[in-house]
């Protein structure tokens, strides 16, 4: 009898536990998509991320075949789609100029 008191104390103290803290400590932390995320987060993700991949990589093969012309496809979407956006962003990183990239680009 004693052992059931305990058990059911023990419950209602780990229920108590985690009611206030969904209602009192959640409520106040940022969860703003804005911020960065902190350390921890980044490395409970890196390791999710790392072991997902380590897990299910085996068991699938690559979608695109390495031929010419899925290489020529892939550059041009890139050249149309990506690279343009790259230089941009490079641009803003290293403080060059616009015009010097256009060039290059073209």
């Amino acid at each position: 009898m004693r052992l059931l008191a305990y058990i059911m104390f023990a419950l209602m103290a780990l229920v108590t536990f985690a009611l206030s803290t969904v209602f009192l400590l959640m409520p106040r932390m940022n969860w703003s998509a804005t911020v960065k995320p902190g350390a921890l987060e980044n490395r409970i993700a890196s390791t999710v991320r790392q072991r997902w991949i380590a897990i299910h990589r085996p068991h699938q093969r690559n979608p695109v075949a390495v031929t010419p012309d899925n290489l020529l496809s892939g550059r041009e979407d890139y050249n149309e789609h990506s690279s343009g956006a790259m230089a941009l962003t490079a641009a803003e990183k290293t403080g060059l100029r616009l015009s010097s990239i256009r060039g290059f680009l073209d």
